[in-house]
C-alpha cells in the first residue's frame, strides 16, 4: 500500500555494482534525487559509526540508478516512480522498495565491449573490475548511455532515420522535429537541463539544436560519419567521435575546435567527466582513452577489451 501524500516512507538501498545491502532508511517522497542520495550517504555513515568502523569522513557519496540509468540529481522524486509503492514510515505496512545506488569515485571510468563491461581507475589506468554480461546475475555499475529524457521525465528524444523528434514521454505526442540531417542519425542526446539536443549523423555532421523550438544552432563537421556526440555538464562544450578515428571538442559559444587524435580506428563513444575537464573515448581499436580537455592531450590509454568499445562513461 502506498503512503499518504507527503508522509515519510521507508526504502532499502543496495549497491548497483555488487548487489550488497547499504541501508534501510526513511526518506521524504516529495524531495529530489539529490536529497535521496544524501540520505543514503548519511545512513551508510551512521551504520559505519554504529559498527565501530572508525572515521566516516571518507564515506563516498552515492548516485541513484533506475532502469539502468543514472538519475539526474535535480529530478523530483514523484516524477521518477521510485517511491510509488514505498510504505509509510510510521506504519511500516508493506515491504520497502529495493533501490540501487552507485558509489561516486574520482575519475573512474566504465566501458563496454561485447561481452564485458570494464571499470577502470582513470588515473592509474588499472582495471578495477570486469563484468561478464553473459552472466545474468551481473549488475551494471553505471549507465552506459547519454540522456534522452528531460530532467522532469516529461519529454524524450527519439531517432527515426535522418530525423530526430522531441516527444512527450508518456504519450509519445510530437513536441518538435529536429530536421536537417541528410544521412541516418547514429546517436542523439539531450543536455542535462533539457534545453539543447545534439545529433550525430552518417552525413558527416553533428548538429546542435534548441530543444524547445527545433532550430538548428550549429553544424559541426567531421571528414567521415559522426558516430557519437555528448554534452559537458554545463552544455558549454560538445564532444563528437567519428569514423575518421578522431574525436573533437567543440566550444558552443565560440565554435572553437580541439581535435583529439590517437585512436587508430573509429571512435564509437565519448563522454565528459562531471567537471568538464576530462573526456573519455572508446574505439573500434579496442582501447579507451582519457583526454585532458584544456590541452587536448591523451593522458591515459586503457587496454584490455577484446572487441570494439561501443560505450563509455565516467562513474562519477
Amino acid at each position: 500500500m502506498s503512503a499518504k501524500p507527503g508522509a515519510a516512507v521507508m526504502v532499502e538501498a543496495y549497491s548497483a555494482c555488487t548487489g550488497g545491502h547499504l541501508a534501510l532508511l526513511e526518506v521524504q517522497p516529495d524531495g529530489t534525487v539529490a536529497d535521496l542520495c544524501k540520505s543514503v550517504t548519511e545512513a551508510v555513515a551512521s551504520e559505519m559509526e554504529a559498527a565501530g568502523a572508525g572515521s566516516t569522513r571518507c564515506v563516498t557519496q552515492f548516485c541513484a540508478i533506475s532502469g539502468g540509468r543514472i538519475l539526474q540529481e535535480n529530478c523530483r522524486l514523484p516524477n521518477t516512480g521510485l517511491l510509488q509503492d514505498a510504505p509509510e514510515a510510521k506504519t511500516g505496512d508493506g515491504a520497502p522498495p529495493a533501490l540501487e545506488f552507485l558509489r561516486r569515485r574520482e575519475r573512474q571510468v566504465a566501458s563496454y565491449g561485447l561481452p564485458h563491461v570494464k571499470v577502470w581507475n582513470g588515473d592509474s589506468g588499472g582495471c578495477v573490475a570486469t563484468l561478464d554480461l553473459q552472466d545474468t546475475s551481473v549488475k551494471l555499475p553505471a549507465v552506459l548511455a547519454s540522456p534522452t529524457c528531460t530532467p522532469d521525465g516529461r519529454r524524450e528524444l527519439v531517432i527515426e532515420n535522418a530525423l530526430a523528434r522531441i516527444v512527450t514521454a508518456a504519450t509519445k505526442l510530437l513536441v518538435v522535429n529536429l530536421r536537417g540531417h541528410e544521412g541516418i542519425i547514429r546517436h542523439a542526446c539531450l543536455a542535462r537541463d533539457g534545453s539543447k539536443a545534439v545529433t550525430a549523423s552518417a552525413d558527416g555532421t553533428a548538429r546542435l539544436w534548441d530543444a524547445e523550438t527545433g532550430k538548428c544552432q550549429a553544424v559541426l563537421r567531421h571528414v567521415d560519419e559522426v558516430l557519437c556526440a555528448a554534452f559537458s555538464a554545463d552544455a558549454q562544450q560538445i564532444v563528437t567521435g567519428s569514423l575518421d578515428s578522431k574525436a573533437r571538442i567543440w566550444e558552443v559559444k565560440t565554435g572553437k575546435i580541439k581535435e583529439l587524435a590517437g585512436h587508430r580506428w573509429a571512435v564509437n563513444a565519448a563522454a565528459f567527466s562531471r567537471d568538464g575537464r576530462t573526456v573519455v573515448t572508446g574505439s573500434d581499436d579496442r582501447t579507451v582513452r582519457i583526454w585532458d580537455v584544456e590541452r587536448g592531450m591523451c593522458v591515459n590509454v586503457l587496454e584490455g577489451h577484446r572487441s570494439p568499445v561501443t560505450e563509455v562513461c565516467f562513474v562519477d
